[in-house]
């Protein structure tokens, strides 16, 4: 697994990167009032979806080692003619904005880009999986797909914990609350963020 500083190399953003970006709709202090107590003790983690880099930023500053599993080709809601921010403008640099950002905020050596979807991750060899503590969701917001990521991360060989973003979305709600009533789990909540209690 390469680390962003070896993608930075590869790409020629080592010595050149993208201005730096701030795009994306991670929330800070609503984090911290969250997620901090969720890190106790994690040393890795897993995020599913990065976009730009803002949580992947958020968690390397709080000491993790982070794999961002991500596509970069943008979800649903990024689209052209989705409506969101004319985020499809920005898809065809994306990954190169993100590796970008990392350099910038000289972070790259602390993170580790898995340029997949999070099907394809989940379903990678466990020899090919990373050790995690923590899995983070936040990529694709629709309902099947959010589904997907959970139940692919409670059922991750090493059992880490599983949190996520955006609990006031529908289809992410819904998600989260059906996974933890077929599997017996109780879910926390607050600030848009949501984990599974164990």
């Amino acid at each position: 697994m390469k680390s962003a500083l070896e993608e930075a190399t590869r790409l020629g953003l080592d010595a050149d990167p993208m201005p730096l970006k701030k795009h994306g709709w991670f929330n800070y202090q609503h984090a911290e009032a969250a997620i901090v107590p969720l890190l106790k003790g994690a040393k890795v983690i897993i995020e599913i979806g990065a976009w730009m880099g803002l949580s992947t930023a958020w968690f390397v500053d709080q000491g993790m080692k982070v794999v961002s599993v991500d596509h970069w080709k943008g979800s649903p809601e990024h689209q052209k003619g989705a409506g969101r921010f004319d985020s499809h403008r920005v898809l065809p640099t994306l990954y190169e904005q993100f590796i970008s950002n990392l350099v910038r905020k000289m972070i790259a050596s602390h993170v580790f880009p898995m340029r997949m979807s999070s099907k394809e991750f989940f379903g990678l060899p466990v020899t090919s999986q990373p050790r995690a503590d923590l899995i983070w969701i936040d990529g694709d917001h629709t309902y099947e797909a959010v589904r997907e990521d959970i139940v692919g991360a409670l059922d991750y060989w090493c059992r880490p914990r599983v949190a996520g973003d955006d609990y006031a979305i529908d289809g992410v709600k819904r998600a989260v609350t059906e996974v933890a009533s077929d599997r017996g789990i109780a879910v926390g909540h607050g600030h848009g963020k949501w984990w599974f209690e164990w």
